[in-house]
């Protein structure tokens, strides 16, 4: 929908600002302005959705200045309305249903407050130095690269590249430039000004109840449905063969546009072609030039060939005219869709804290022999720690958290910034109207059929058998010779640069033996590298 920064410091400059605010008018071409407060400025672009009431941003509402990302699902709101019930929602620890970014100033108060929503479906960045009296945020990490480079310097994160070489993420929130971090789900910062500077005084989670009960779930999709799909926009849907897009397509009529990637070697269609499917081609052929076009909008190296196939249906989508889609992200993390699910329940009884990582992270140990023996073994007892901890707190509990912060936020920060690229927003109807919290955790997989609720809710609305095998959106290197070979030329080609990054044991011959996960993981870094030198 929109587009947040914020830039506070003892050196803060308006032009830096300014060229970082104009950094995010992809996001939000209809609409840009700023404040300035305390030692700096709060900028927001807008993307109208829900209403398109001219509106002078960021919002004025009494004593608050609100620079806001998203939507709040309640019928009638207008984007003040909206900003102001997540402001008291945030104030009292009782957030309304939508998904959101926000920064907000009191300016009775003096406090500046950061929250994302609880599942991360909008992402916020932000760095913090106290000592060097420097606040900056943003909806994207660029302008705060940018921002790093005029008034100070950006630093490599060592640690966050091998967690990300390792493991496929970062393990703690953090990005590849040292000072700067993701702003996890559901976390609230406070920051006071003190007339000179901002201090942090709180760093929190807002509490949610969770009180599965028998539930009508075909009822709940609907509305949930209908919450997102409440746009004067024109909203599409990007359907796959899965259970997930399926399900949300059988609610929609058949005028409804519906965008499916067609990719070489794969044979993904929807379970029904009873209404016009617009197909968009991907081949190998297109491979590295997409590959950049998507490292480029996720400014982050990556294990997610989903990178790509997003990038294709972002350009076709926005070709066509569209501003936003329906997407079926939060369903395999809810429902426990994915293989691991009916994994984990199975060894539940014999459970290492390496195996539960393993279910997320892979062979992150091989992952990690190109970096030494030292850091090779700091990231294994990290990675042991992290699971055992986790464990402790509960089974339930430890799937949960893996899989919202291993799984569902990097897809969806990767669904955002491939999108928004775009101006286009994606909406989530399986992460609203408190379907994620509907059904008992023991109860997502029957007979060994994981999303068992959703299979069986799909076959009946489609009125057709439908598999239950999980279909993973992704790119089939291991058929993709080319790409292969392109990829490793790639990475022989870095081999000096990317020893400095850490990787003091990759040779010719290791890039040779890379299985094609870490092939696509290390080639998206390479390009990381070349896209955003600029800034380092």
């Amino acid at each position: 929908m929109c587009g947040i920064l914020g830039f506070f410091a003892k050196k803060y400059d308006a032009i830096t600002f300014q060229k970082s605010l104009n950094m995010l008018n992809h996001r939000g071409p209809y609409g840009q302005g700023f404040v300035n407060i305390a030692n700096g400025s709060l900028g927001m672009v807008r993307l109208p959705m829900s209403s398109n009431t001219p509106e002078p941003v960021p919002l004025k509402i009494g004593k608050y200045i609100a620079s806001f990302n998203g939507e709040v699902y309640t019928t009638g709101y207008q984007i003040n309305d909206e900003a102001m019930s997540l402001i008291n929602g945030i104030n009292h620890n009782t957030v309304p249903d939508g998904m959101y970014a926000i920064a907000f100033w009191n300016d009775l108060s003096k406090e500046l407050v950061l929250y994302r929503d609880r599942f991360g479906i909008k992402p916020l960045y932000y760095t913090y130095n106290k000592e060097c009296e420097f606040l900056a945020f943003s909806s994207e990490i660029e302008p705060l690269m940018n921002i790093l480079k005029q008034i100070y310097f950006n630093k490599i994160n060592y640690e966050a590249i091998t967690q990300i070489i390792s493991t496929g993420v970062s393990l703690d929130y953090s990005t590849l430039i040292k000072e700067i971090n993701i702003l996890p789900p559901n976390t609230k910062l406070v920051f006071q000004y003190d007339g000179i500077k901002f201090t942090l005084k709180e760093n929190s989670k807002l509490k949610y109840k969770k009180n599965p009960t028998a539930v009508d779930l075909e009822g709940m999709i609907l509305k949930s449905l209908n919450l997102c799909n409440a746009s004067f926009r024109e909203t599409a849907l990007l359907i796959s063969g899965g259970v997930d897009s399926n399900l949300i397509s059988s609610y929609l009529n058949s005028n409804f546009k519906r965008f499916n990637l067609s990719v070489s070697e794969t044979n993904d269609y929807p379970i029904t072609t009873e209404y016009p499917i617009n197909r968009v081609n991907f081949d190998e052929n297109m491979f590295m030039e997409t590959f950049r076009n998507a490292v480029r909008s996720f400014a982050s190296p990556s294990r997610m060939t989903s990178l790509l196939l997003y990038q294709r249906l972002a350009e076709a989508v926005s070709k066509a005219g569209y501003h936003c889609v329906l997407v079926g992200e939060g369903a395999d993390e809810s429902f426990w869709g994915y293989p691991r699910h009916v994994q984990l329940l199975d060894s539940k009884s014999n459970l290492s804290p390496n195996d539960f990582a393993h279910k997320w992270f892979g062979d992150y140990e091989k992952n990690s022999d190109l970096f030494s023996d030292k850091t090779q073994k700091e990231l294994n007892h990290k990675v042991f720690t992290l699971a055992q901890k986790t464990l402790s707190e509960g089974f339930t509990s430890a799937i949960e958290k893996f899989d919202l912060d291993y799984s569902l936020e990097p897809l969806l920060r990767r669904t955002d910034h491939i999108l928004m690229r775009k101006t286009i927003e994606a909406r989530t109807p399986f992460l609203h109207n408190d379907i994620p919290f509907s059904i008992l955790a023991e109860l997502r997989v029957k007979d060994g059929i994981s999303k068992y609720d959703l299979y069986q809710l799909v076959c009946k609305r489609a009125n057709k058998h439908f598999h239950n095998k999980k279909i993973h959106f992704r790119i089939p290197l291991d058929h993709w010779k080319n790409a292969q070979r392109e990829q490793r030329f790639k990475i022989n080609q870095a081999i000096p640069f990317l020893k400095d990054l850490g990787l003091e044991k990759i040779t010719s011959e290791k890039v040779e033996k890379l299985d094609t996960n870490q092939l696509f993981t290390l080639t998206s870094l390479v390009i990381w590298s070349e896209e955003y030198a600029r800034y380092i």
